[in-house]
């Protein structure tokens, strides 16, 4: 074969391989649209929380039961900074449990930290929920850029009418979206 038949050849194959990844490229970049009537639910129930208030840090305390095979009683602080990181410190009678969890740079991770100094991260499905699962006013209710919200419709929840609707952290992989969507979920009533 001739030299110039390898470079078309070539070149065909670069071709095909660049329009094979176009639409995987595009699905992963692609962010769905949010539902209108659902960022009108989120933002009349992040009214009613905060009272109009701009909330971007919390410490919440209380007693807490920890269960980890045996139950274990003490007090918990959860400390949040912004919607994208949270501390949660256990003071047990066996001793402190710390979870830490940072979902700055758009992708979730989380540690713990034992009773006796050991220390690990978390799973990554162990991180799909919001980092400030503790507060509403600090999670994904919280309409922000890669927050995605559709409309469930109503539906009735412990006796009380309510507007279900479901939020999710749009998070990219080189995968498409659908693979690393963390699907949240809030009611708010009408």
């Amino acid at each position: 074969m001739s030299s110039s038949h390898w470079k078309v050849c070539s070149k065909t194959l670069v071709l095909c391989g660049l329009l094979a990844l176009t639409p995987i490229l595009i699905v992963a970049q692609s962010q769905p649209a949010s539902d209108p009537q659902a960022l009108s639910y989120a933002s009349r129930a992040m009214a009613a929380l905060t009272g109009g208030n701009s909330i971007s840090d919390i410490t919440l305390t209380g007693n807490v039961t920890y269960s980890a095979g045996v139950d274990d009683y003490g007090s918990a602080t959860l400390m949040a900074i912004g919607t994208s990181e949270s501390r949660t410190d256990l003071s047990l009678s066996s001793g402190t449990r710390t979870e830490i969890r940072d979902a700055q740079t758009g992708t979730s991770l989380g540690k713990w930290i034992s009773q006796n100094g050991a220390s690990g991260m978390f799973a990554r499905h162990n991180c799909l929920t919001d980092a400030v699962w503790f507060f509403p006013a600090l999670t994904s209710l919280n309409i922000g850029g890669n927050i995605v919200m559709s409309n469930v419709g109503p539906e009735t929840f412990h006796g009380q009418k309510v507007q279900h609707i479901r939020s999710y952290v749009y998070q990219p992989g080189p995968e498409g979206d659908k693979k690393w969507k963390s699907l949240r979920h809030s009611s708010s009533t009408p």
